[in-house]
């Protein structure tokens, strides 16, 4: 099975390339349902990809101007606390119930794959209710953004899933950021985030190299061609194709 690595890394930095999501949120469920990985090897390889993944672009942000660092360190006051956790508690249950943190972890990804799809597939409509501008009014005042960065690294450390799919409708309705600088604030951010919980998870479990070599390879391709096509592709029938299919990996786990 080892020759499906660089297809799935193909169609995995495909859809980063289209979205700008994927990373965790694709190949995490990807290698436990179709590789047979264990979730804790999983998230392990997942964070390790994302970490790669995300720090050309995120160089590419910084040198354009695109991140807004203020921000960023707000937001991690909440966030690192809360992947810290979240990678201890995994390490904890590795230790004690080796056996049973598999199955919780498998039933942790559904579900945080389910949140995401829900959080993709209804931005849009979201944007435009009274709600969104109530907690864009709190979030300007500093009453959210610690304890919902938290959760949502939290949700990193224990999934993998979450850096770029939560964090960017996050932005959208708790900022009025333009969409460039929301981009590269996330994605910034993200690397930040994966990079600590990949750290720790490597205490934990070791990581397959020859399967993250081999996913590698196929990922570069595809985030180039992703990148040039997300431009021929309208944004509805690429939220829906992502959400659906978050939504369905969700439904396989849970």
């Amino acid at each position: 099975m080892d020759w499906m690595y660089p297809w799935a890394g193909l169609a995995v930095g495909l859809l980063i390339g289209l979205t700008g999501i994927g990373a965790g949120s694709i190949m995490t469920p990807l290698l436990i349902v179709v590789f047979g990985l264990p979730p804790t090897v999983a998230v392990h390889l997942s964070l390790v990809y994302a970490s790669v993944t995300k720090v050309f672009g995120a160089w590419a942000h910084v040198r354009a101007g695109n991140v807004d660092l203020p921000l960023i360190r707000r937001m991690a006051v909440g966030s690192v606390p809360g992947v810290l956790l979240g990678s201890a508690l995994v390490a904890y249950g590795v230790v004690a119930h080796p056996e049973r943190v598999q199955g919780i972890l498998r039933h942790g990804v559904g579900w945080a794959l389910l949140l995401a799809s829900v959080t993709v597939v209804t931005r849009t409509w979201w944007q435009g209710r009274l709600a969104a501008g109530w907690i864009r009014a709190q979030a300007a005042r500093w009453r959210l953004w610690p304890f919902v960065c938290f959760g949502v690294g939290l949700l990193v450390g224990v999934t993998s899933i979450g850096s770029g799919s939560m964090f960017t409708p996050l932005l959208t309705h708790g900022t009025s950021l333009p969409s460039r600088r929301i981009v590269g604030t996330v994605l910034v951010h993200a690397l930040l985030v994966t990079a600590l919980g990949a750290a720790f998870h490597s205490w934990i479990t070791p990581l397959p190299w020859e399967a993250f070599s081999l996913i590698l390879i196929g990922s570069i391709p595809g985030v180039l061609l992703g990148s040039r096509l997300t431009l021929h592709v309208p944004e509805g029938v690429l939220r829906g194709l992502v959400g659906g299919a978050l939504f369905i990996a969700g439904l396989r786990m849970v």
